[in-house]
């Protein structure tokens, strides 16, 4: 599932509508792309080795953009990255393609997300790609340890105030290169991660395997990873009535193919983004999902508040706020706030991703659009590099989108102009 919109003014509802799909519970990572060393080969690692027509910049971001405190005043560094190979320059009023970082370093997503770089050129478009707080080298207080030390210093790692950080940093573009002229679009899949304990005992192993089965279904993509396949290898192990636990191996087999030995280390590692996006679920972003014994082939997995709260003051020594996230970003009533403030977005889904179903699968108006497909499978898979997959849907998919795209920057470019003559004429002597 992944979301594009169109101005400042609809960060905070991109970031209410792709951040809705997680929890701390035993769920997959949401980010755009399933990070497993199997997947692909790491041709990007750190923003020394990036393509000679990327630049790094740092902007010196505010802690703080809510308060005028005194613990609101430091700054840090915030990487962004430039890509200015298609751009027509500020002259012509082209356009700002924005790609929103999420939960981990910006690196890996500007060598996957290749939405941008593929469309740019048709559009004479310059690319910007920003950093999250708190992941890869945007980090306040000076390094990743000292920023996680206690809630006063993770209190300021919230979607809130990163998106205040998207805005400035776009702002800062805009006025740095006399850019005011040309119109941002803003892209960006999913917002999550969850992080897994280490395996000290069998219901750890069980945690696991449905990380590995969940995963498998979100992000099956069209040449790996099929669903079907791990299907095909569990019903032929059932035909030849082995135990269930080799069933589920073979389902394993199924998604990570044969191997003398299992790696599990995606899955129970605590990397930066797991133990990051385990302190937004723990405190302002709570999304407990769970599951009951129908309907599913897991074990119940009921949600327990009372479980979830205590975990929250055991790690963090905070109790959760779970109906923050709607009561600041309006979404008690989803439809009818895009309705009302919602403008030049579009919610892009493919049906077989088992976040569709909370998605925004009608359109709400002529500016507030859904663009799905039954056949799209893997997790953002419309806003990835296009040689992944020449699939006839994805291309079609991703036209309707460049479509709606060019129709916004036409119509603001029009408006733009209408302003500019008005100007001149108004400057013009009276004769």
């Amino acid at each position: 599932m992944g979301s594009i919109t169109h101005s400042l003014q609809c960060l905070s509802l991109l970031f209410l509508l792709t951040s809705v799909c997680s929890s701390t519970f035993n769920i997959p990572r949401l980010g755009t792309l399933r990070r497993i060393k199997e997947r692909k080969p790491q041709t990007m690692s750190s923003s020394d080795q990036l393509p000679e027509d990327l630049q790094t910049f740092y902007y010196t971001q505010r802690l703080d953009h809510f308060n005028y405190g005194p613990d609101s005043y430091p700054t840090f560094q915030h990487r962004y990255v430039m890509d200015f190979k298609y751009w027509g320059g500020a002259k012509s009023s082209s356009p700002i393609f924005a790609f929103l970082g999420a939960e981990s370093p910006l690196d890996e997503d500007i060598y996957y997300v290749g939405f941008l770089r593929n469309k740019a050129p048709q559009f004479n478009a310059l690319i910007v790609y920003i950093e999250h707080r708190y992941y890869g080298k945007s980090i306040p207080f000076g390094s990743w340890e000292e920023a996680m030390i206690n809630a006063s210093t993770r209190d300021y790692f919230n979607s809130t105030q990163a998106l205040a950080d998207y805005a400035a940093v776009l702002l800062h573009i805009k006025k740095s290169l006399s850019a005011q002229n040309s119109p941002i679009i803003v892209i960006g899949g999913s917002y999550g991660g969850s992080g897994v304990s280490k395996l000290y005992k069998a219901s750890k192993l069980k945690d696991i395997l449905e990380l590995v089965y969940t995963s498998a279904a979100q992000y099956k993509a069209p040449t790996d990873f099929q669903v079907n396949t791990i299907c095909e290898v569990i019903d032929a192990a059932a035909a030849k009535k082995t135990y269930i636990l080799d069933r589920i191996f073979q389902g394993v087999v199924g998604v990570l193919r044969n191997q003398s030995c299992y790696y599990m280390d995606e899955y129970n590692h605590q990397t930066q983004t797991n133990l990051n996006w385990r302190w937004h679920t723990f405190s302002k972003i709570v999304m407990p999902i769970g599951h009951d014994k129908s309907g599913s082939m897991f074990p119940p997995a009921p949600i327990n508040m009372k479980r979830f709260v205590n975990e929250c003051r055991s790690l963090y020594n905070v109790l959760p706020r779970p109906h923050w996230i709607t009561t600041y970003y309006g979404g008690q009533d989803l439809k009818l706030i895009l309705c009302r403030f919602g403008s030049n977005i579009i919610f892009s889904n493919g049906l077989k991703d088992p976040r569709a179903g909370i998605g925004v699968l009608e359109s709400i108006s002529n500016i507030v659009i859904s663009v799905s497909t039954v056949n799209a499978r893997s997790h953002c898979l419309d806003i990835l590099s296009e040689e992944s997959s020449i699939l006839e849907w994805l291309v079609m998919q991703r036209n309707v989108e460049v479509k709606i795209i060019k129709g916004w920057i036409t119509e603001y470019q029009v408006v733009q102009l209408a302003v500019i003559n008005k100007q001149i004429q108004a400057l013009k002597p009276e004769t």
